[in-house]
């Protein structure tokens, strides 16, 4: 048999509209949840594609040297009167070529002595120079045609390693 309701203002009613109620209110905040989870995904994107170039600009100035500063200036005197003329590498062995204030140029290899400054590491566009623990960047100075003086000597010095 059937439950008929005779009385249309009974019970029940109230409760399916105080379920309605709940639903509603259960609903309206994952509605807003949603929305502010899609919002902010949203967000995120258009930041992750504006801000990206910035912070590859960022990066890579970085590693620019800024134009308000200058060289180091606290170079050693001895090392304003020298300057690196070439770079040869012959048989895994790297030399120099090292000119003075006077304009007498010098064959080099790592290890050997200018004076009192021992010639570091060289490298094809400078030298590493030593001189009581402190170290100097000695950069390469473009030439354009070599003394006679140094092709003899280069001779020499390939003609006794043979």
């Amino acid at each position: 048999m059937k439950n008929i309701n005779l009385f249309p203002h009974s019970k029940e009613k109230p409760k399916k509209q105080e379920e309605k109620k709940n639903l509603v209110f259960f609903i309206a905040p994952t509605r807003l949840l949603v929305f502010l989870i899609t919002l902010l995904i949203f967000f995120i994107f258009l930041s992750f594609i504006f801000l990206k170039p910035l912070f590859f600009y960022l990066k890579t100035n970085l590693h620019e040297k800024p134009e308000s500063l200058t060289e180091r200036t606290n170079a050693s005197l001895l090392l304003t009167h020298y300057t690196m003329k070439a770079y040869i590498e012959y048989r895994g062995n790297r030399w120099c070529i090292i000119e003075d204030e006077n304009q007498k140029s010098n064959l080099f290899k790592e290890g050997d002595k200018l004076n009192q400054i021992v010639v570091g590491v060289i490298m094809p566009d400078h030298l590493i120079l030593i001189e009581h623990e402190q170290k100097y960047r000695l950069p390469l100075k473009e030439l354009s045609t070599f003394p006679t003086q140094i092709d003899n000597s280069l001779a020499d010095i390939t003609t006794t390693e043979q």
